[in-house]
């Protein structure tokens, strides 16, 4: 992984191909109406051109909590979630953030978007909600997550949560239960692994 800038050497000697992007540069607002506003992709732009010239088969994950900012950036507005509104303008800009990166050549294969960091059972209903309208928006897109904790035997909702996501990052002491890494695997998702 590198974060804000991958350097070619660990492109070279360490194989890392992920760039870790911080979404809140580009992160989706609303209007009082509802309407998604413009995106100003500059520094994202910019980002994605000197990681392709490192390694043109990058891969760019965008953090963090992107799906929970969007829903707390549109309660400014007084739109509070599951308002229609806010489903359409997340789509809108999954589609309009996937076509940005398409600019570059970057395929939404390789674009793992982050919902919720280190989420809860409590709200997980509202992220595979959110998951969901993402990969509708976006075909091909990853959505990823990272867990610092796993429940074997997951409530209805968090399964619909683990069962939307392409992509999960472990907390090390997570990814030493062979429990949560046979469960997601056994589901064909990505599993990777951060201390």
């Amino acid at each position: 992984f590198g974060q804000d800038a991958q350097r070619p050497e660990e492109a070279r000697r360490l194989g890392h191909n992920y760039q870790v992007l911080d979404g809140a540069g580009f992160c989706g607002l609303m209007d009082r109406q509802g309407n998604l506003l413009p995106t100003d992709y500059t520094t994202l732009d910019e980002r994605i051109k000197a990681t392709c010239k490192v390694d043109p088969r990058a891969r760019f994950m965008i953090l963090f909590s992107m799906g929970v900012r969007f829903i707390e950036e549109a309660a400014k507005q007084g739109i509070s979630w599951p308002d229609e509104r806010i489903k359409r303008a997340w789509q809108q800009w999954c589609r309009e953030t996937v076509a940005e990166f398409a600019k570059f050549g970057v395929a939404p294969e390789d674009i793992y978007l982050q919902i919720a960091d280190e989420p809860g059972e409590a709200n997980a209903a509202t992220l595979a909600a959110l998951q969901r309208l993402a990969l509708e928006a976006g075909p091909g897109l990853k959505t990823t997550t990272t867990l610092t904790s796993f429940n074997p035997a997951p409530g209805p909702a968090t399964t619909e949560f683990y069962a939307s996501l392409k992509h999960v990052v472990l907390l090390v002491k997570c990814f030493y239960d062979r429990a949560a890494v046979d469960y997601f695997r056994k589901r064909g998702i990505e599993v990777a692994v951060y201390d």
